[in-house]
């Protein structure tokens, strides 16, 4: 039985934006043997209509059937359906047809960023809209999960009020607004908040989603230490972290970049229906591991093991972040590697005091004991990850 806490599959890192139901029906497959929770499409779905002057439509030489049927086939295999968006602004050309009146300006000319237009909130006719073609699609088609995006932004301010950052002000007002609309029409719905990966990361964007994007650094090193780095301003279990596997990926690899996505809420991507028998036992050890860890995740209190990144651009040295539920009496370690002076590391914490190790994640060359409060895992190399679930021997 799948918990409603539990992750994801997003095809980004797999399609990039060029989805469609040839290319989803292998990863539904795929994603519903894992037992993944919920199926999310991102870019590349939609289709302006000039026609109908509307900035959202199913592209129906992808979808021949409509997208409608491809949200059959999740629920069938016993997914929750979701679905990428980005409302707030889209390209340029798209806009300046369908809804040519409604755009923000600045100075008097529509502001225009990297190809991009903006929509106006305040103006009643966005809203009406919207509501029909983003908040009642989304009731319509049955969907249960909205991936909402930000990819450019509109600078210092707009038209509309006493200075161009009032204008600003009143506009991100007006969309906040429109998330709470299509909450209200869609009450069991999940909204994830994004903007190119983590940029709304912040309090009044943060109360209006379940989830929030941690970045978009999906495949390099980096993301281990940025998915500990925001346990400072979110809680872990809003905090999506993403694991793109790849077919061509060791185990070292695809242990290291599932351990990172330990510290948040589980996001998986790239080609898990590529994947050989080997390293399908191992995403599934490491979905049944994350399936005990999610007390942990949930309710918790974070402590770092070892001293503060001092770059992420030029990593050094290893992360160990512990993460600890007293009332459960469990806790989570979840170390990250960055270069090749690691053959045995020695963490010494009065944390770990009366732990012993119940559960892992490792590669087959690592081990790892507990002794006299001290933590002891040999034979990590550069750019390795550990997940060790702990249990307190002392009530």
């Amino acid at each position: 039985m799948k918990s409603p806490f539990l992750f994801l599959y997003n095809d980004w890192c797999k399609n990039w934006g060029k989805c469609s139901r040839q290319n989803l029906i292998p990863l539904i497959d795929a994603a519903s043997d894992f037992g993944i929770k919920y199926f999310v499409i991102d870019a590349g779905w939609l289709e302006p209509s000039y026609e109908h002057k509307k900035i959202f439509e199913v592209k129906k030489d992808f979808f021949p059937q409509g997208i409608e049927e491809i949200v059959s086939y999740i629920k069938q295999k016993g997914m929750s359906p979701g679905i990428w968006f980005e409302f707030e602004g889209a390209d340029y050309e798209v806009l300046s047809k369908v809804m040519p009146d409604n755009l923000l300006k600045r100075d008097g000319i529509v502001i225009e960023n990297m190809e991009r237009a903006f929509l106006d909130f305040r103006d009643p006719e966005v809203i009406t809209k919207l509501k029909e073609q983003v908040a009642y699609f989304l009731k319509e088609k049955g969907f249960e999960y909205i991936k909402v995006d930000y990819n450019e932004n509109i600078g210092i301010g707009c038209d509309g009020a006493e200075s161009l950052g009032e204008g600003l002000r009143q506009n991100m007002l007006c969309v906040q607004e429109f998330f709470r609309t299509i909450k209200a029409i869609n009450p069991q719905l999940v909204i994830e908040i994004c903007s190119s990966g983590g940029m709304r990361t912040e309090p009044s964007m943060i109360a209006l989603g379940d989830q929030v994007s941690f970045s978009d650094i999906h495949e390099t090193e980096e993301g281990a230490v940025i998915a500990a780095n925001m346990h400072r301003v979110l809680q872990p279990s809003r905090s999506q972290i993403w694991a793109t596997l790849r077919q061509d990926d060791d185990i070292d690899r695809l242990v290291n970049t599932i351990s990172k996505a330990f510290l948040g809420r589980l996001c998986f991507s790239g080609d898990i229906e590529l994947l050989d028998s080997l390293k399908k036992q191992y995403v599934k050890k490491a979905v049944s591991l994350y399936e005990k860890c999610v007390p942990i995740i949930k309710d918790g209190e974070t402590f770092y093991l070892t001293k503060t990144v001092k770059s992420i651009r030029h990593l050094k040295g290893y992360q160990a972040v512990l993460r600890q539920n007293q009332n459960a009496n469990i806790a989570m370690l979840v170390i990250n590697t960055f270069d090749n002076n690691h053959q045995q590391i020695i963490i010494e914490s009065k944390l770990l005091d009366n732990y012993k190790i119940i559960d892992s994640l490792l590669s087959p060359e690592i081990s790892a004991e507990v002794n006299k409060g001290s933590m002891i895992i040999k034979g990590m190399k550069k750019y390795n990850g550990a997940v060790l679930l702990l249990q307190g021997e002392n009530k």
